[in-house]
């Protein structure tokens, strides 16, 4: 019953995002499919994004099966994508009643901040833009092979090299085996030398497939840089200067604005993350309430973890060990932290991406409160609580699925796309934002190139070659434009 829950709640939040393409996809996201399309066809082999040092292409490799399967479309690309938010729900619930001694039914109750997440968190979610919900799953999976170093070690290296916040679930086991006393117990040595020398020499026996991949599109192997890093390229977008004044301000907005934005209780036009639809989710005073029923639920926490122990040992039966649900606090906790602190700027709804191991915080104190909470009447007015909020997130799914119901048409891309295939245009120079999008929606029958910022080589070299016939798109007028959807036909 627990599994099928899980399944419905995941798919039903899935499905605007998949069967409508223009819901929420961008050209970045059109690079991953293009990725996929490649590898479907044996025509590159990419290690890291195309045109980038980093982040492992997971997401390209799982979707090529299902692109040669079923075709270029956005429903293929997200296809895995949902079976691994499938995968991580299952494994949250599961390792969340193991650990907590919960029956599965009340293990449910916490996971549904990720099962049931709300438009804004399932959007990102659903993201192809190398590892959104990717983390997630190698954060579980390192919990369940924390005993085997072999195993951790690979997970590790593959999921720090997919996305660099795997690294939080690395110092959340190592200070949770501190408070466990277990940390410089030599047998742990043991394992994390093992573990060490796994990812050294896993990230040794990489370096060809790094140097000798596919680094822009097909025909550029050996063209990426041997040098970057997911190191150095998070070092590099750290803030260089200390302002205090501007960490505290990200850390209260934080607090009291991102979260709820995450969470999907504060109000928020979902267009203002490229979700398009007129749609909002959250309301008015639900942050605040939210914020009391958890902030509640970890200060009983504090004072059931403080309290003198009756000495009557069948008084009060054995507690469940909490180290798994610290563990997911202190993942939550540096996510949303370093997102906060790391920012030059203003933390904003276009960077939430950031910080979706946050949702990980809330998770870990409900589940905390359900297994040491000796109340049955708190425990219930728990399971309520998390019940309606639930309802909430459903509510806005609700609205947005509506909204595409009744308003299905397709966006300008896809009818930009289908006019220059039905006027045998084949070769177009636009920006980034456009030019991948129609190499995408196209299939590649129209081949774009980015005037911008070029990430696939062969596109730019077949329009070169192709100069006589190839035509600029322009998002203004120009002189002599012809207009094509939202775009003017410039040359």
């Amino acid at each position: 019953m627990v599994l099928l829950i899980v399944t419905l709640l995941v798919v039903g939040r899935s499905l605007v995002f998949v069967i409508f393409e223009h819901a929420q996809f961008d050209a970045d996201q059109a690079i991953t499919g293009l990725m996929a399309k490649h590898i479907a066809e044996l025509r590159a082999f990419p290690f890291y994004a195309y045109a980038s040092d980093y982040v492992l292409v997971v997401e390209a490799w799982l979707a090529a099966p299902f692109l040669a399967l079923f075709g270029t479309s956005v429903a293929a690309l997200r296809l895995p994508l949902v079976l691994l938010n499938l995968v991580t729900g299952v494994l949250l619930v599961t390792i969340l009643g193991r650990e907590l001694y919960l029956r599965p039914v009340v293990a449910l109750i916490p996971a549904l901040f990720f099962v049931a997440a709300p438009p804004v968190l399932a959007a990102e979610l659903l993201t192809a833009t190398g590892g959104n919900v990717e983390p997630f799953v190698y954060v579980l999976l390192l919990w369940l092979t924390r005993e085997r170093p072999v195993a951790f070690g690979i997970i590790f290296l593959v999921g720090f090299m997919n996305r660099e916040f795997t690294a939080y679930a690395a110092s959340a086991l190592l200070l949770v085996e501190a408070l466990q006393g277990r940390l410089w117990q030599i047998d742990n040595l043991r394992q994390k030398a093992v573990v060490l020398g796994v990812v050294a020499v896993g990230w040794l026996l990489t370096g060809p497939l790094r140097t000798g991949a596919d680094a822009m599109g097909p025909g550029t192997a050996g063209m990426s840089n041997p040098s970057a890093s997911n190191v150095s390229v998070a070092v590099g977008f750290l803030c260089p200067s200390l302002d205090l004044s501007r960490m505290g301000a990200n850390l209260t907005s934080l607090v009291t604005t991102q979260m709820g934005t995450l969470l999907g209780v504060a109000p928020f036009r979902l267009r203002d993350v490229n979700i398009n639809s007129p749609t909002r989710q959250g309301g008015w005073g639900l942050w605040p309430v939210f914020c009391l029923v958890i902030a509640g639920a970890a200060c009983r926490l504090a004072w059931l973890a403080w309290r003198p122990r009756r000495q009557d040992a069948q008084s009060e039966p054995s507690r469940p060990a909490p180290w798994f649900a610290l563990y997911l606090a202190l993942i939550g906790l540096q996510s949303g932290v370093v997102w906060a602190v790391s920012r030059c700027g203003p933390l904003n709804s276009m960077t939430l991406r950031y910080g979706l191991l946050a949702v990980l915080l809330p998770v870990a104190i409900v589940a905390l409160h359900l297994a040491l909470e000796r109340s049955v009447t708190w425990r219930r007015l728990m399971m309520l609580f998390v019940i309606c909020w639930t309802a909430i997130s459903c509510r806005a799914h609700g609205d947005l699925l509506a909204h595409y119901l009744s308003h299905s048409q397709p966006d300008d891309y896809r009818r930009l796309s289908d006019e220059l295939v039905a006027r045998g245009i084949r070769y177009v120079q636009a920006d980034y934002w456009t030019a991948y999008m129609i190499d995408f929606l196209t299939d590649e029958r129209v081949i774009a190139t980015a005037t911008d910022y070029v990430r696939v080589r062969e596109y730019d070299i077949a329009v070169a070659g192709h100069a006589n016939e190839a035509v600029l798109l322009s998002r203004r007028p120009c002189p002599g434009g012809e207009p094509i959807g939202h775009r003017y036909i410039c040359k």
